[in-house]
């Protein structure tokens, strides 16, 4: 997985729109050399997104011919999340500035950086800050091997807040569940956070 979330964020995104624009119109299946090419991107960085996606049950694999080349189709979830990334804000969506140590939520540098974060109605700004905070101390208590991407998703998670962007947070709940397995102190504080934002735990019923 390329190390810039960011950017297999965006990717994913693109392709996704690709992909619900072609079903749509009566498509289906896409090989990742024409997804490269349609979108000008390297075969590799479209072979990452797409078995992301795949990993999040937004797309489904066929056919792999190895070498990063395989065919694709979106999922009904995919299609679902690629219509909900584009409806307007709900809104109620409100604005609060507050302060956070560096490193939790603040995009600035400094011992007390000052930041602005969107967010729904019903959680302090200082709660929010304090579910992730303890998040990232539970990240200790995963494998060795998934402790890096576990911090640069919930990064991830931490720019969709600041950003109002939830379905790029929900994205990141679902990898971090995905991470978080072996560790049922991480879960409870994924869940927490979840919560508080209200977005739905992979697996149970809202």
């Amino acid at each position: 997985m390329p190390d810039d979330l960011d950017q297999v964020t965006a990717d994913s995104d693109r392709i996704l729109d690709v992909l619900h624009h072609a079903h749509l119109h009566g498509g289906g299946h896409a090989d990742t050399p024409e997804l490269a090419r349609e979108l000008s991107l390297p075969l590799v960085r479209v072979s990452a997104a797409c078995r992301r996606l795949a990993a999040l049950s937004h797309l489904a694999v066929h056919a792999d011919r190895g070498e990063g080349e395989f065919l694709v189709s979106i999922t009904s979830e995919g299609m679902r999340s690629t219509e909900a990334r584009r409806r307007p804000a709900a809104p109620n969506t409100l604005t609060q500035n507050f302060h956070a140590p560096v490193g939790v939520v603040a995009t600035q540098t400094g011992p007390d950086a000052h930041m602005t974060v969107q967010h729904r109605g019903g959680i302090a700004a200082e709660e929010l800050t304090a579910l992730l905070t303890g998040l990232r101390a539970q990240i200790a208590t995963l494998p060795e091997d998934d402790q890096d991407e576990a911090h640069d998703t919930l990064q991830s998670l931490e720019k969709g807040v600041q950003e109002g962007r939830l379905v790029r947070a929900q994205r990141a709940v679902e990898t971090l569940s995905k991470l978080g397995t072996s560790s049922a102190t991480f879960i409870t504080a994924l869940k927490g956070i979840a919560k508080a934002l209200g977005l739905p735990f992979p697996g149970e019923t809202p």
